[in-house]
């Protein structure tokens, strides 16, 4: 079996990331997973890089990623096939492709006040258990490996 890679992701869609990453694989999907859980930190950067603009970066302290409902996977460059195999286990999952112009990113689009919960647990849990590479150690978050 290929393997897709890790993510970090809250523990509320554990299971069903891992379902939806694991079909994708199952039916045909042969990418990766570029990105799942961001820091603050990491977030700042790519807000910077985009210039502050909110139509190709979320603001700090907003991002789905921040809160670890939402991963990147390696699609554009994928065959169509392996396009459908993604975008079929997403749909049966419950996962969307909420961002306009970004094919790739895929979340379960969570409410404000679950986003924002989620976000300040992952930064005092970065903060106290001294980096993103700990965060699992935290109960709030799960590490999926496919």
């Amino acid at each position: 079996m290929t393997s897709a890679g890790q993510i970090i992701v809250d523990k509320t869609i554990a299971d069903r990331a891992a379902g939806f990453i694991n079909e994708a694989v199952e039916n045909g999907w042969k990418g990766n997973i570029n990105y799942s859980f961001r820091t603050r930190r990491e977030q700042q950067i790519e807000w910077d890089r985009a210039g502050h603009d909110r139509n190709k970066a979320a603001e700090p302290g907003t991002g789905e990623h921040e809160g670890g409902f939402a991963f990147d996977l390696a699609f554009c460059s994928q065959s169509k096939s392996e396009q459908d195999a993604v975008v079929k286990a997403a749909k049966d999952f419950g996962f969307k492709q909420n961002v306009a112009g970004e094919p790739w990113h895929f979340s379960t689009d969570p409410s404000r006040d679950q986003l924002h919960h989620a976000i300040r647990i992952a930064e005092d849990a970065v903060d106290l258990f001294g980096g993103k590479s700990q965060l699992p150690s935290c109960s709030a978050f799960v590490q999926l490996s496919n």
